[in-house]
């Protein structure tokens, strides 16, 4: 079937066309495919719908690998703001905007709204996936990296051990980077 150049279908093209071109490290290129998928999924879903979130992190993605991250935060800022309306507070896919939220902050030196926004994003992936899941475990690895930065190696150690253990149950290759993190630690 065709599909019109509005399509939602043309949309998330767009968006794998984007992360293509990041992935290739070329995020200046993915800036064009990133803000015509956001222009077609406003026209067609609204700017309020939790689809439209997706391309706006994208956007943010490319400017924060450009080190444009004032625009990248307020990109972050306006998907967050979206998946908290369209789907609550408490649903997960907030705890990833929040964790790539922290990141683009963390990158700003601002360490204490950035552990704030992971904090957050543990609690959310915890009470929606529980406590053993490698979803929860990896956001408490991205914490834990960044109270190591703050100088808490004590509560820092503590959660890449915990992660370090949910990741080894369930033999997940994100474990290396828990074990990484404590070997650092431990230095």
């Amino acid at each position: 079937a065709a599909y019109g150049p509005d399509h939602p279908q043309v949309a998330a093209m767009l968006i794998n066309l984007g992360g293509l071109h990041l992935r290739l490290g070329a995020p200046e290129q993915a800036e064009a495919p990133y803000r015509e998928a956001l222009a077609i999924r406003e026209a067609t879903l609204g700017v309020r719908h939790a689809d439209v979130a997706q391309p706006l992190e994208g956007l943010a993605d490319s400017f924060e690998e450009r080190g444009l991250l004032v625009e990248a935060e307020r990109h972050q800022r306006r998907a967050l703001a979206i998946r908290r309306g369209a789907l609550g507070p408490t649903h997960p896919r907030v705890a990833l905007s929040l964790l790539l939220l922290a990141d683009i902050v963390k990158g700003q030196e601002r360490l204490d709204q950035a552990v704030a926004m992971q904090r957050e994003a543990v609690t959310l992936r915890a009470n929606a996936f529980g406590e053993t899941d490698a979803r929860t475990a990896y956001a408490q690895v991205l914490l834990a990296e960044t109270l190591a930065d703050l100088g808490d190696t004590r509560q820092a150690r503590m959660l890449a051990a915990a992660s370090l253990d949910v990741f080894r149950a369930r033999m997940d290759a994100d474990s290396s980077r828990a074990l990484a993190l404590l070997t650092g630690l431990d230095a």
